[in-house]
């Protein structure tokens, strides 16, 4: 028995056969529930409208940005000259 719905589980003596012969459980009516696909249907409808209302309830409303810069950086702190990088190389040259 499921522990969250109190359905009961099926045991299937060969899973491979079973879908094969099911045409990949296509052709079966489930078993062990009280849950027709139109109710879950509707039990997924009413979850997908509540997390959308999350999803829209936590957005702000209005233009948004992926990025926040912040404030403009001034253009004496933008750095012109060109950075030397030393490689491995280099670096046990220097320390020999």
């Amino acid at each position: 028995m499921s522990s969250q719905l109190g359905e009961e589980w099926q045991f299937i003596e060969d899973p491979i056969q079973y879908v094969m012969e099911t045409n990949g459980l296509l052709n079966c009516e489930p078993t062990g529930t009280d849950r027709t696909f139109e109710t879950v249907d509707e039990e997924e409808s009413e979850i997908s409208e509540e997390r959308s209302q999350e999803i829209k309830n936590a957005a702000p409303m209005g233009p948004q940005q992926w990025n926040d810069t912040g404030p403009a950086v001034a253009e004496e702190n933008i750095q012109t000259e060109p950075i030397e990088i030393e490689t491995q190389d280099q670096k046990i040259q220097r320390n020999k």
